[in-house]
């Protein structure tokens, strides 16, 4: 007669779970992404690193090092900017992280544990 239905409150649990599971499994893949690109940025850090070793050896005993500085430089330029990038990186995680964990201490808090709530 009225044309409303009433709300089922377990209804109402799984969909508030099964919103916060996707929060947090989108939340866990972006962890992953941030992860997966910091490992890169310290890979070629590692590897630029060992270069501008090789090229600060190479320079030693040299009497025209410009080309050398001039590499030198660059790879300097390059370090810089990776430790910067790989900061931030774990700025982001830890930011991330932040999050999971309010949406863990709210899942918990308001007792969104599924189907068996």
């Amino acid at each position: 007669m009225f044309g409303f239905s009433t709300r089922s409150l377990g209804r109402d649990r799984e969909t508030d779970f099964s919103r916060f599971t996707r929060m947090q499994t989108t939340l866990g893949q972006v962890l992953a992404e941030i992860e997966r690109e910091k490992a890169g940025l310290r890979k070629r850090f590692t590897d630029t690193s060992a270069d501008a070793a090789l090229t600060l050896e190479a320079m030693s005993g040299q009497n025209d090092t410009n080309a050398y500085e001039s590499r030198l430089d660059d790879l300097t330029v390059s370090i810089q900017g990776y430790e910067q990038r790989i900061m931030f990186l774990d700025t982001q995680l830890e930011f991330v992280e932040g999050i999971l964990g309010s949406i863990g201490s709210f899942v918990r808090e308001h007792r969104l544990m599924g189907n068996n709530s």
